[in-house]
């Protein structure tokens, strides 16, 4: 039997379609939507997410999730609560994929916001139709993120809505530009458009040329596996340590995230600093949870409890 495929429903347009267009398809679904408590108005979407499951004889999850303040925004607050508790769900309910209703015009945003906040180059990649999902940097191992609307339009989804009459919750918060996204998206892409009609494509076809970059990079870093790791993909610091310093911190990011973690730059150098700093064995510190156990010359990657 078919596993089901998790679909993310805020019941919002862009999910409604979403769940609606997966339906067609006959593919076993489950539609999971995540409750933040961040406004009264969210109280009546479970209600109305579990009524369209039922009219399409979907299977519904409502998880309810309390938001931390971490310093990063409500907006990035509210993504990472949310990834973690449908990971934790996942993870309980054996389910290894799922979908989210990122379009196009999300993309362009996204693109724009990981060039203002200075991001590295898989930043400026965007998003991917298809990849691995995770928390805090942390890859969940086994589980994937789909977006199967990547390449369709706010309109497209618009007109299919409307083709299908289908109905769907308003979040008011979406006319808040004191958040970034809603600022970038109703006042900012509007005047940009006016000035450079092609704003959109550019800015996607610019992603797509960085994608292409990222994805040779990552071939050339694996060929450096072969020769920088051992048969346990343990890396061995006498080989790394000679290599150019952009050399040698670009494969160490790669190979961190080979283990399933993702660490800012400044993170980085200074892991890069201690390995290089000595050559004694012991532990490094790599991010939150995580650390390097250095043992007879091999760094491998270990979990911290």
């Amino acid at each position: 039997m078919t596993q089901p495929m998790a679909v993310a429903l805020s019941g919002g347009l862009d999910s409604t379609v979403l769940l609606h267009a997966l339906h067609a398809t006959g593919r076993p679904l489950i539609a999971v939507h995540v409750n933040h408590g961040l406004q009264p108005a969210a109280q009546d979407w479970p209600g109305h997410c579990a009524a369209l499951c039922a009219a399409l004889n979907i299977p519904f999850e409502c998880l309810a999730v309390e938001v931390q303040d971490t310093g990063l925004g409500l907006e990035a607050d509210a993504r990472q609560a949310r990834y973690a508790v449908l990971q934790r769900w996942m993870s309980a309910q054996d389910c290894s994929v799922l979908a989210t209703a990122h379009h196009r015009d999300d993309q362009v945003e996204t693109v724009l916001l990981q060039l203002f906040r200075g991001s590295g180059i898989k930043g400026l990649a965007g998003m991917r139709a298809y990849g691995p999902m995770g928390v805090n940097r942390v890859q969940a191992v086994g589980m994937s993120l789909v977006r199967p609307l990547l390449d369709c339009t706010r309109r497209d989804l618009e007109s299919y809505a409307g083709h299908h009459t289908l109905s769907w919750v308003e979040d008011p918060s979406n006319v808040d530009v004191s958040i970034r996204r809603n600022w970038l998206r109703r006042e900012l892409l509007p005047a940009l458009r006016e000035h450079f009609p092609q704003v959109d494509q550019g800015v996607l076809q610019l992603a797509r040329h960085i994608a292409t970059g990222v994805q040779a990079d990552a071939l050339a870093h694996q060929s450096l596996v072969m020769t920088l790791c051992d048969s346990d993909l343990q890396l061995k610091l006498a080989a790394w340590r000679p290599l150019a310093p952009s050399t040698r911190t670009a494969f160490l990011k790669h190979w961190l995230e080979q283990g399933g973690i993702r660490c800012g730059r400044e993170a980085l150098l200074e892991l890069d600093r201690q390995l290089m700093a000595s050559t004694q064995g012991g532990r490094r510190q790599v991010t939150s949870g995580w650390c390097l156990k250095i043992h007879r010359g091999l760094a491998r990657i270990q979990r911290e409890f």
